[in-house]
C-alpha cells in the first residue's frame, strides 16, 4: 500500500532526484501517476526503474512482460 512521506531531496539533474532522508535504502518510490493515488491506496508494480530507462522504456518493459503487443 502507498503512504505519503516527508522527504529531504539534495542535488538534481535531468531525470534523476537525490533523496537525502525519508525513505529507507530499498523502499520503491511511486514517481508517475501519483495524482491517482490516496494514502493506503494498492498499488501493484509494472515496472521498476534500475538505472537510465525513460519513462516510455518502462511502459514498453511492463506491456511486454504482461504479454500485450
Amino acid at each position: 500500500t502507498v503512504s505519503k512521506r516527508q522527504l529531504s531531496t539534495g542535488p538534481r539533474r535531468p531525470g534523476v532526484v537525490s533523496v537525502i532522508t525519508g525513505i529507507e535504502a530499498g523502499e520503491l518510490v511511486v514517481t508517475h501517476g501519483i495524482m491517482r493515488l490516496n494514502q493506503g491506496s494498492a498499488v501493484s508494480i509494472t515496472a521498476t526503474q534500475q538505472g537510465e530507462e525513460s519513462l516510455s522504456e518502462l511502459l514498453k518493459q511492463s506491456n511486454t512482460d504482461r504479454g500485450a503487443h
